[in-house]
């Protein structure tokens, strides 16, 4: 048990479990509740019911080439993937969706940590790391796609980094404009 909203992890290319939510009218437990869940998990973990999918299964045409297709996925599934990503990436993704229609991004170091902080409190995420941290491991995820450019103010050298928010969108599969 957890009380964790995301308690499974799933990702991109697995092939091995089929994921269903369910309603969240079922998920108090009242007697109503726990009969319907006890029944439903005994339907499924009835022998004659896996003996019988397992041979429907089986008998679907292009078995042969199923590996080859497109993993199905439930939606629940895809927001559980994407629940379990680092929480660096999670940001990351939100930061290029605020800049969804720009080509790319100068930020200082200081200013991208300081968005963290503030998108953290925001959603409530208890995460800690230092700003070097959040950068080295986002220049990671990213494949070094931020080039660092340096600007003059008087004396000092402030290091900028460029995100390439075109690449980014496509690596989120994010739309340049909003829905």
């Amino acid at each position: 048990t957890t009380n964790k909203e995301f308690a499974i992890k799933s990702s991109n290319d697995d092939r091995r479990n089929l994921i269903i939510r369910s309603s969240d009218s079922r998920c108090s437990k009242t007697d109503e509740n726990i009969k319907y869940h006890t029944d439903y998990i005994s339907a499924i973990n009835n022998d004659n019911n896996i003996v019988f999918f397992y041979k429907y299964l089986m008998g679907l045409d292009g078995l042969d080439t199923f590996h080859t297709k497109p993993i199905p996925q439930t939606k629940y599934q895809k927001e559980l993937i994407k629940s379990t990503r680092p929480i660096y990436e999670q940001f990351l993704e939100k930061f290029v969706s605020d800049f969804r229609s720009k080509e790319v991004v100068e930020i200082t170091n200081k200013i991208y940590y300081d968005r963290f902080l503030k998108w953290r409190e925001v959603y409530g995420i208890k995460y800690e790391c230092s700003c070097g941290i959040l950068s080295r491991n986002t220049n990671l995820l990213i494949n070094k796609l931020p080039e660092n450019s340096i600007m003059n103010i008087g004396d000092h050298h402030i290091t900028m980094k460029k995100y390439d928010i075109i690449k980014l969108r496509e690596y989120f599969k994010i739309p340049a404009e909003f829905d």
